[in-house]
């Protein structure tokens, strides 16, 4: 999934589509992350997907390298999540 997103988001950019790119630049992110941590950890999947970002940076990924650049990440933020977007019932 961050593949596609990262593409989409990419394309907006490119297209002048800023207000369009930047949220989606968050989900890529935010599927980059989610995706490591699943794959880092044996925690429940959907106990991730529910967790903010930022917090699975915090608590699940242990290399130091990772949550350096993730916390830098103006991505890295959780005002706006794929969880939120979900929970409030977007598309």
């Amino acid at each position: 999934m961050f593949v596609s997103v990262f593409a989409e988001a990419d394309e907006a950019k490119h297209l002048g589509l800023r207000q369009i790119a930047g949220p989606e630049y968050r989900k890529a992110f935010e599927y980059l992350i989610k995706d490591y941590a699943k794959k880092v950890n044996k925690e429940d999947p959907k106990k991730l997907e529910e967790t903010f970002s930022g917090t699975v940076v915090d608590q699940y990924i242990s290399d130091v390298r990772i949550q350096a650049v993730a916390k830098r990440s103006p991505c890295n933020s959780e005002e706006y999540t794929i969880s939120d977007e979900t929970k409030a019932g977007a598309p």
